[in-house]
């Protein structure tokens, strides 16, 4: 049974719903043309004629065929940013970007939208957008951490994390899909945190352990400077 609506939620209205069925529509034509043709062999007419709509209706969605496929990835985004908004105050930014992430991953992920994220990474073309989103992935997790502090260290700590969050969200959307549903999405986004964590753990101790100057360095202080030289 579907919980219902909190009390301040607005009525979806006729056309509001009309429209976004509508959407959703296309989106699930193209995704299905998508994966059986490839996204090069795909044309906006094919869209059109598989999801049933006119071709000026088909654009006024979706200007360009890079859009329709990125809806369902450019859907996360607003996903990902409301769960961290309800985490609980107070909660340390690693933890709370860990559980909103999977949570949001979780919510998304079926096996039609791994394959989607399989075609994009070995399309040439779509690479551009494909870093585009991560660009915009990168700015909504950073602005959703600063709405939590209250200075501009804490905005700088925030675009960092954010930054170093993507870099490793980037690297594990490379794994296989099948392997994620079989294990468990949350589980595996989880375990992919921790193994990120003590990666960043170890950099750090690393970067922060007392340096001693390189053979190279002794050397050149070690040299005599000539007449002339800076």
């Amino acid at each position: 049974m579907k919980n219902p609506p909190p009390d301040d939620a607005v009525p979806e209205g006729r056309r509001e719903r009309k429209r976004r069925e509508t959407r959703q529509r296309i989106v699930d034509a193209a995704m299905k043309l998508f994966l059986d043709r490839g996204y090069e062999a795909t044309t906006m007419n094919d869209i059109a004629d598989a999801a049933d709509v006119s071709r000026r209706s088909l654009f006024d969605y979706f200007p360009t065929k890079e859009d329709v496929l990125f809806a369902g990835q450019d859907d996360f985004i607003p996903a990902l940013v409301e769960e961290m908004r309800q985490r609980p105050k107070g909660e340390p930014w690693p933890v709370l970007v860990e559980h909103a992430m999977a949570r949001a991953i979780e919510d998304a992920a079926t096996p039609e939208s791994f394959a989607i994220e399989a075609l994009v990474q070995r399309t040439p073309s779509l690479q551009p957008r494909r870093q585009l989103k991560y660009m915009r992935l990168e700015q909504a997790i950073g602005e959703a951490l600063a709405e939590r502090g209250n200075s501009g260290e804490d905005r700088q700590r925030a675009a960092l994390l954010a930054a170093v969050v993507v870099a490793g969200f980037r690297l594990a959307a490379s794994a296989p899909g099948d392997a994620r549903l079989s294990e468990g999405v949350h589980q595996s986004v989880s375990r992919d945190f921790r193994g990120f964590w003590q990666a960043l753990r170890d950099f750090g101790e690393e970067g922060l352990a007392p340096r001693t100057p390189s053979p190279a360095t002794l050397r050149r202080r070690d040299t005599p400077r000539k007449k002339g030289n800076p």
